[in-house]
């Protein structure tokens, strides 16, 4: 940590002590420095959970530290283990064993690494997914495209939950409609979405696995001629703030 971010949360800690008096405990806070590419869920996960973690730590008169780096970052030196009372790790798996080790309280914020038994915070991501796709069913609609890269462990659960509200309807689930995207690029997205187009959209409904893929799905189909929800209908997931800025409103799974 450079001397400027040192100084920034000096002076914060400092300005909490006189205002509130000298904190009861240091909790410090994990997370990717990747965090902010817009492109995962955690990016909306990172900023909610901050402010959640902000409020309660100024109600208890806590003081926070938070570490835009995982614990076992090459090169980032082991912070003051025990200056800190309880760690937090916000989607980060990298060192976070060895934080486990210290013995010192631990929650993990949806993430699991394991051989770490602590609290861990996830989101219901078949729970959510489950209610999408049952939305779409209850409007009618007998053929639901799933889009999503499978290689992630929430978009794997994601699926799980389309699986089962299908066959808790008896509706078959078809391959042809389920598309892996491996990665988060919005060029595959943009591809498969073309071939939707192409073929004059052989489906009436699309969950998308997050937001930014909605979103997209959202301006092909309109630039295309289509209608939306008329023609395409298009759930996402995580309700990010985007969501309500596009044309029509992106339904989506908070």
């Amino acid at each position: 940590m450079n001397k400027c971010i040192y100084d920034t949360l000096l002076f914060l800690a400092t300005h909490e002590e006189s205002v509130m008096g000298p904190p009861r405990i240091t909790l410090g806070v994990f997370s990717s420095a990747q965090i902010g590419s817009g492109h995962m869920g955690e990016t909306i996960l990172l900023g909610d959970t901050l402010q959640g973690i902000h409020a309660i730590a100024r109600q208890q008169n806590a003081c926070v530290v938070l570490i835009s780096e995982p614990p076992g970052a090459a090169g980032v030196p082991a912070p003051a283990w025990d200056q800190v009372d309880g760690w937090i790790t916000i989607h980060v798996t990298d060192g976070v064993a060895e934080l486990a080790r210290t013995g010192v309280p631990l929650v993990l914020l949806n993430e699991t690494v394991e051989g770490v038994r602590c609290p861990i915070v996830l989101p219901d991501n078949r729970g959510g997914a489950y209610a999408a796709v049952s939305h779409l069913i209850d409007h009618g609609h007998k053929r639901i495209a799933f889009t999503g890269p499978m290689n992630f462990v929430d978009v794997r659960e994601r699926f799980d939950g389309y699986q089962a509200a299908l066959a808790d309807r008896g509706m078959p689930i078809d391959p042809d409609i389920v598309f892996d995207l491996h990665s988060n690029d919005d060029n595959e997205m943009r591809w498969v979405l073309q071939q939707w187009v192409a073929a004059r959209l052989p489906y009436s409904a699309m969950f998308a696995c997050n937001d930014n893929n909605a979103k997209l799905a959202i301006t092909l189909v309109r630039d295309a001629g289509y209608q939306v929800p008329g023609h395409l209908a298009v759930i996402g997931f995580d309700d990010i703030e985007d969501a309500q800025y596009t044309r029509p409103p992106l339904t989506s799974i908070r």
